[in-house]
């Protein structure tokens, strides 16, 4: 998309003007008037275009920032595009609970559909003395608070999954908190903590090279491919299961037809050999679920979220 209309005059024009226009000059013609709309090029206001929001991509209240510049775009141009779509993560669960200037979640979007499940790994040094997750949850109740984990910021999953293993066990260990996977990894590798969560891409070179061991997977089941001897939480007796998830959102008003239109698409896309193919080779998994089932897994998660980051005494 471009910032300016194509028009003489320099005031601008919204998507209606030009259709009625397109409509008096080709006297309702409905070819030509869609082959004028076709080149109609949106007005895009200062600070709601694409870079304008990426840079602004680590704000607490990046949702709400979006929805003001979809907003902005949507005045410019005189009606809700109800075409556009988006991918989103968990963090757009998280940020609206702990971020008092987050105003917009993704439970006021339209859900459509969820594609794949990335899973959390739980990593320690290849020389440690924790060959399982368990072992590490052993030592942890014998000496609470002397070892360390890595992760992300304290509402990121990695600590979502700490505090429901230390629920689950009893437990207690020490959180570093690190910016970066690189940081974590060399924290890891310099013997500064004593495991590190992540996603499985972040260590597979280090798992490769036999300098990292894969203490657990907070999936399901098992992954495939190099990790499918790495053992559940479940297995070893946790019941914790943390995933990402890549997601499919509308914006809000859009039809039943519109959102069914688009769950085929991309269920059709996702069971593509092709797609598995990438999915398997990223680790994750895919796991289809439609407009209506994600809806209720989204406020069960939400609530689940919302009680484990209570509990933390971050919600906002």
């Amino acid at each position: 998309m471009t910032a300016v209309a194509e028009h003489a005059s320099d005031t601008p024009v919204t998507k209606a003007d030009e259709r009625r226009a397109a409509e008096k000059q080709y006297d309702g013609d409905a070819i030509r008037v869609e082959r004028r709309m076709s080149r109609f090029r949106f007005q895009i206001p200062t600070g709601a275009s694409f870079h304008d929001v990426y840079a602004d991509r680590n704000s607490a209240n990046i949702a709400e920032r979006v929805d003001i510049a979809l907003e902005a775009i949507e005045q410019a141009t005189g009606e809700r595009d109800v075409n556009t779509i988006g991918f989103f993560t968990g963090v757009w669960l998280t940020n609206p609970l702990v971020a008092a200037e987050a105003k917009v979640a993704l439970r006021d979007l339209t859900t459509v559909a969820r594609l794949v499940l990335e899973p959390a790994v739980i990593a320690v040094k290849a020389d440690a003395p924790f060959k399982t997750l368990k072992d590490f949850i052993d030592e942890a109740k014998r000496a609470p608070g002397t070892l360390k984990q890595s992760g992300g910021s304290i509402t990121s999953r990695d600590n979502v999954v700490r505090q429901l293993l230390q629920k689950h066990t009893g437990a207690q260990w020490a959180y570093i908190s690190f910016p970066g996977g690189g940081e974590r990894i060399s924290a890891l590798l310099g013997g500064h903590i004593d495991v590190a969560s992540a996603t499985p891409g972040a260590f597979l070179q280090l798992l490769e090279a036999k300098k990292i061991r894969f203490a657990g997977v907070a999936s399901p089941r098992r992954l495939g491919g190099p990790l499918a001897v790495v053992p559940t939480l479940r297995e070893q007796g946790f019941d914790v299961v943390a995933s990402t998830w890549f997601t499919i959102f509308g914006p809000k008003g859009i039809s039943a037809e519109q959102v069914a239109y688009w769950e085929d698409v991309f269920f059709k896309a996702m069971r593509h050999p092709e797609a598995k193919k990438f999915a398997d080779g990223n680790n994750w998994t895919v796991e289809l679920m439609g407009a209506k089932a994600l809806r209720t897994e989204l406020d069960k998660e939400y609530a689940r979220l919302r009680k484990t980051l209570t509990e933390l005494g971050l919600v906002q």
